[in-house]
């Protein structure tokens, strides 16, 4: 299953690293004018750490969970909580109906003689 973290990323088409990167970095030197820790505004992520959060291997820590709730605005404990799949139904003008071997189907002509 995934996380919340990885199904907002997706949501909001930040599944690309430099897009993270660029809204992370953004929430970050928010989040640091907000508290007045500078250090916070200079935060910024590697690839491989965004891909390894991103495939839930590993969790972000310290400042990058404050980071990341000022971001969502969600708690952290939330945004690395795994969600179950979502199943959508079909849409019926999507439903297919498989014909068997058993189903015939018989067509009368508009002169046909019904008894």
């Amino acid at each position: 299953m995934a996380t919340l973290f990885r199904v907002l990323l997706d949501e909001q088409g930040w599944k690309d690293y430099a897009a993270f990167a660029h809204q992370y970095r953004l929430a970050a030197r928010s989040l640091a004018q907000e508290t007045g820790e500078s250090s916070l505004a200079t935060l910024t992520l590697s690839e491989s750490t965004f891909e390894r959060w991103y495939f839930g291997k590993v969790t972000p820590q310290n400042d990058a969970r404050r980071v990341l709730s000022h971001l969502f605005k969600r708690p952290i404990t939330q945004l690395l909580a795994e969600v179950p799949p979502t199943v959508e139904p079909v849409p019926p003008e999507r439903w297919h109906i498989a014909a068997s071997p058993q189903h015939i189907e018989f067509r009368v002509g508009p002169d046909a003689d019904l008894p």
